[in-house]
């Protein structure tokens, strides 16, 4: 990379304009990112960060920091990366490639924002009126893309506030469908602990009395399921055999019973 090449792109960013006959000088070795050995000089010869800097990163520059006072070397950085970054562009929309000349400018910004802001701000608004690139949009200013930024990531914030609360409701909603499906299951088998042990304490004729007179009961609810399940539960604990009205899994409570032996018969 020699020091001509360089020192076209500044005379270009000084003049504002690239000639047909300067872009030649350059179409064969563009000032873009894939120029490796323009970033690498640069960095190491001219002390320019070429770290990348994203939209997001740009937008957050605060617009109202005071200028720092620079000395001769800074001012001369300053002026020399303003000019360089001018120059890149208008040679890269010379070039055809418009807003393609991104990375590259992006690249050499942090400098420039660190020495001086106001100077940074200038450039970009310049960069806006001149077409603008992916990051900076055309005819929009500093100050205009700063607060469309800012509303946008309210909008981002508020979002995911909102999902977060969505997110809490449904949590919430969950463990009270959970809370309420365990006090119903506490409830029915505190009802079918109650029917076990009153069923425990029947003879067998009171057993068989118990059952009867649930025959022909039309009704359903927990608690009868309760009773049914501990009935069959207790007929199997006394050895009865109840095959004439069910099985294991449920009883028939069609028919009313008697108690032979062990076996229970229809009536």
């Amino acid at each position: 990379m020699n020091i001509e090449y360089i020192n076209k792109i500044i005379e270009i960013g000084k003049s504002g304009y690239c000639t047909n006959r300067e872009l030649s000088y350059f179409s064969q070795n563009l000032p873009d990112v894939a120029n490796k050995d323009l970033l690498y000089v640069l960095r190491n010869e001219h002390g320019i960060s070429t770290q990348h800097w994203t939209r997001r990163d740009i937008l957050a520059i605060n617009a109202d920091e005071k200028a720092q006072s620079l000395g001769n070397d800074d001012e001369k950085l300053v002026s020399f990366i303003v000019d360089l970054i001018k120059g890149i562009h208008l040679i890269m929309f010379k070039a055809g490639y418009g807003r393609a000349s991104t990375t590259t400018i992006c690249n050499l910004f942090g400098t420039l924002i660190k020495k001086d802001t106001e100077k940074f701000i200038d450039l970009y608004n310049w960069v806006a009126t001149n077409g603008g690139n992916y990051y900076i949009e055309p005819n929009i200013t500093f100050n205009d893309a700063k607060k469309a930024e800012e509303g946008h990531i309210q909008y981002i914030e508020e979002e995911r506030l909102r999902m977060e609360n969505m997110h809490t409701e449904a949590v919430a909603k969950k463990q009270h469908i959970r809370d309420l499906h365990t006090k119903t299951s506490d409830e029915t088998q505190r009802l079918y602990d109650e029917c076990k042990e009153k069923l425990q304490k029947m003879n067998d004729g009171q057993l068989i009395e118990s059952f009867n007179k649930d025959v022909g009961n039309p009704g359903w609810a927990g608690a009868r399921a309760r009773f049914h399940s501990a009935l069959r539960e207790e007929f199997e604990s006394r050895d009865f055999d109840f095959s004439a009205i069910g099985k294991k899994n449920g009883l028939s409570f069609v028919n009313k019973i008697t108690l032979v032996g062990k076996k229970i018969v229809l009536l």
